[in-house]
């Protein structure tokens, strides 16, 4: 008789017990990194990011002198890859996340084994994990990727499995779902830590409600809301979102909330804070800091599934001690508190940050592609007694997997995050489009097709064979920004539907892969592979 196997069920992972961070304090948990070294695994501390899709670690070139003794604590540990016997390196890329807020990283990738949780505690642990051992000041913790889509370094296809897929696929996690909090100082006695499931979620860690929200279309924008309104207590004015509803995306990864300029100067008013253009920040004094926590105002974020609200939607309530954050070294060089807004220069910034989540539990299920939002409860027996929820898969849980392990979601790309490409669903849309286009061209008089072809020939000719040219617009393949693959913030000219002009193969130039700032010497710029065809249009077609 054959043996039942127990059903797997969602794990817990215990946060550190750390307050981190240099725009904080924030509650970490704790990553075990490497092998082999002479004293084991590397441990470090890094956030929860339900944008990325990998881990980031700190290098050690993250940790000049100018940043004293201090730094590798202060940054939750360092990541020294020469000391792991199972790091495996690839290459310097760029992370893909945040390029929308100008603030993507680049690092050292590779591949080294790595585990979720404190040892002797509840962990997840993946043998070929996928690694950034970043120094970017911008994000002075590491991170940890929740986000299960794949990476793809050098060619879509051999997308490299996320540490949430590879959990699922090992059977170590019931589902690809997670929920999440980030957790506060300023409730209880000495604060709530974060709270972190994977594969379920802690229902007495929120209020349940009955709404739930759809994924965006967008693979780098999935978790986003309508905000209906922004509404504040003790203010004047009370309104703070006056320029009306927005979409707006919820990302832990950075700390602020990024809100439309007309939102940043209700705030302004409501809370009589100043934009420094020194610090990029708003800093509050002494006295204004006490005279807020006095008055305690409370703001209310209204959010709906639905573009234009009705009776499905969800409020979460910040009280002032959320925004009560303070930024430290190298920041500032005397600890300063802040308001965590800032001003987005466009739409594609509006991002919901971790401040948010101090107050919101989100339950994300990647398999139904959809994700809810609840207020915290924060009754001391509520937090103190977990109780773990396992999310099972749906009945067609092995489809949605797959579609995940190749980046199989719908093409609607956006420049910020182009990790997990749906290569193939793009492929076919534009075959449908460039069949339905030459259909219609063909019906075009033959002397216009006559009239065509004779000036691609005398183009031809104008043009020196050691001179490349790039059909115009230049700027590249997915929405013109020169974000391809892993992104990058360089535009050099990217070869598409070429003209009467043709790329030569022995230039570089035509790039898939960024380099900038800290480590562009090392960058060797590369197309997808050249065995690959290349399609044109047919040059007898008019247009």
């Amino acid at each position: 008789m054959k043996r039942q196997e127990a059903p797997v069920q969602a794990v817990s992972i215990q946060p550190s017990q750390y307050w981190d961070g240099i725009d904080g304090p924030w509650s970490s948990f704790p990553l075990q990194l490497g092998s082999g070294s002479v004293g084991g695994q590397q441990v470090v501390r890094v956030m929860p990011s339900t944008a990325g899709n990998a881990i980031w670690a700190i290098a050690p070139q993250g940790c000049p002198s100018s940043y004293g003794s201090g730094c590798a604590s202060s940054r939750g540990g360092l990541f020294l890859t020469n000391e792991s016997l199972t790091w495996t390196p690839n290459s310097i890329y760029q992370t893909g996340i945040e390029a929308n807020l100008d603030q993507e990283a680049s690092g050292f990738a590779g591949f080294d084994h790595a585990s979720l949780g404190w040892s002797g505690s509840p962990t997840v642990s993946n043998s070929h994990a996928i690694i950034f051992d970043i120094a970017d000041s911008n994000y002075w913790l590491g991170v940890f990727g929740l986000n299960p889509t794949p990476t793809n370094f050098t060619t879509f296809s051999d997308p490299q499995t996320s540490f949430m897929t590879y959990l699922l696929d090992t059977h170590a996690i019931p589902s690809l779902t997670y929920g999440y909090t980030a957790g506060n100082q300023y409730r209880g006695e000495a604060g709530v830590f974060g709270s972190l499931t994977l594969g379920g979620y802690d229902a007495n860690r929120f209020f349940h409600n009955e709404v739930t929200f759809d994924f965006f279309a967008d693979i780098s924008r999935d978790l986003l809301v309508n905000l209906q309104t922004i509404t504040a207590t003790e203010t004047s004015p009370t309104n703070l979102l006056p320029g009306g509803p927005i979409a707006i995306y919820i990302d832990s990864t950075v700390p602020e909330i990024w809100l439309p300029p007309t939102a940043c100067a209700a705030f302004e008013a409501a809370f009589n804070i100043t934009w420094n253009t020194t610090l990029n920040h708003y800093p509050i004094t002494a006295d204004q800091r006490q005279h807020l926590l006095n008055l305690n105002p409370k703001v209310t974020f209204t959010m709906s599934p639905d573009v234009y609200g009705g009776a499905r939607n969800v409020s979460i309530e910040l009280p002032y001690a959320a925004f009560d954050l303070q930024l430290s070294f190298p920041i500032v060089d005397t600890a300063t508190y802040y308001f965590p807004l800032m001003q987005a220069a466009n739409e594609t910034q509006y991002t919901l940050g971790r401040t948010f989540l101090q107050e919101a539990y989100i339950v994300v299920d990647y398999q139904r592609q959809n994700f809810s939002l609840g207020q915290c409860r924060w009754a001391q027996e509520m937090v103190q007694t977990p109780n773990i929820v396992t999310i099972s898969p749906p009945s067609s849980a092995s489809a949605s997997a797959s579609a995940l392990s190749g980046g199989g979601f719908e093409p609607h790309l956006s420049t910020a995050f182009i990790v997990g490409v749906a290569v193939g669903g793009a492929a076919v849309l534009a075959a449908v489009a460039l069949g339905v286009f030459l259909m219609v061209q063909r019906k075009r008089r033959k002397a216009e097709q006559q009239r065509l072809a004779a000036e691609k020939s005398a183009a031809v000719e104008r043009t020196s064979p050691h001179r490349p040219l790039i059909s115009w617009p230049m700027g590249g393949e997915l929405g013109g920004t020169g974000v391809h693959e892993i992104a990058q913030p360089l535009r050099p000219a990217q070869a598409e539907m070429d003209g009467p002009y043709k790329t030569d193969p022995r230039q570089h130039g035509y790039s898939e892969l960024g380099g900038h700032g800290y480590y562009k010497a090392y960058y060797q710029v590369q197309e997808m592979d050249g065995t690959t065809p290349i399609y044109e249009m047919p040059s007898e077609v008019g247009r």
